[in-house]
């Protein structure tokens, strides 16, 4: 027989202390006594090193912080199969996200009744996927870790743009006439790979995400590399212009799991991301 190392009375308990902070909170949802519930967290810690004192007070633990995501993933996950959903736990970028999949994500998940958890991070979803936190996810390059399993499936271009009035003002016609302090980078993004030599002193700014990257551009900052599909829309709007002169090596943009936390059902549905990854190759390539 399996059985579950901290049962589902420690977790909820757990669960409060985190949200509560207060023994007599504590106390009063649970309708205990206050010393009743002291010895719990007391055997608690004991027992899974989920609670540790610092400074005289409990506080959770690092090992206490896992626990508490895997629980409230696993309330959520219990509601859904009660109702008879499916919960799939999708992990990407803010941009791919935003811009890709919600608009397109019916024809990812169909229309059965499935629940869908979307993870979005910029920096990248390698760390979502080993925690558990994320079932399969959509990402460019390749996986640091072997724990990781992924298949290439499209490319992804490159485009520099700038705001009509920042080209205007600076006369750039082409790549070539663009000044190195002007310069908006995208943290993630390696210029170096997009064989730009810039050193990193020069930056007008750096930015943690794409889309404070791309206000920038467009509030004519200065200019800015960036994944096409990021920027389609304000290129047909012409908000912003794509400066000629370079042209970019191609990212490989593909699925992502964890090779052993994948489930059947999850493994089914990888195989259909894949094709529908697919489908969106012209929205990820410039033609």
């Amino acid at each position: 027989m399996r059985n579950f190392a901290v049962n589902s009375e420690d977790c909820e308990l757990l669960l409060l202390f985190n949200e509560l902070k207060s023994l007599d909170k504590i106390s009063s949802t649970l309708n205990k006594d206050a010393s009743v519930v002291s010895r719990q967290l007391k055997s608690l810690a004991l027992r899974t090193n989920t609670l540790e004192k610092i400074d005289g007070r409990w506080q959770v633990s690092k090992l206490g912080t896992r626990l508490i995501s895997w629980a409230t993933d696993a309330i959520e996950d219990q509601k859904s199969s009660l109702k008879g959903k499916k919960n799939i736990k999708i992990a990407t970028t803010r941009e791919f996200a935003a811009r890709l999949l919600i608009p397109q994500i019916r024809t990812l998940i169909g229309e059965k009744d499935v629940s869908v958890s979307l993870i979005s991070s910029d920096e990248g979803v390698e760390n979502l996927l080993l925690s558990g936190k994320a079932d399969f996810g959509f990402d460019c390059g390749r996986p640091n870790d072997p724990a990781i399993a992924f298949k290439k499936i499209v490319k992804e271009s490159f485009v520099c743009v700038a705001a009509p009035k920042f080209v205007a003002k600076r006369k750039v016609a082409k790549f070539q006439d663009l000044q190195i302090d002007d310069c908006l980078k995208f943290m993630r993004t390696e210029l170096s790979m997009l064989d730009l030599e810039i050193d990193t002193g020069w930056y007008f700014g750096i930015f943690s995400d794409i889309a404070s990257q791309r206000e920038a551009a467009l509030m004519g900052f200065g200019w800015a590399i960036i994944p096409y599909y990021a920027v389609a829309r304000e290129i047909e709007k012409d908000e912003l212009v794509i400066i000629p002169g370079k042209k970019f090596e191609e990212e490989n943009y593909g699925v992502w799991w964890a090779r052993s936390k994948s489930k059947p059902e999850v493994l089914e549905i990888i195989e259909k991301a894949k094709n529908w990854l697919k489908t969106l190759e012209e929205k990820l390539l410039l033609k």
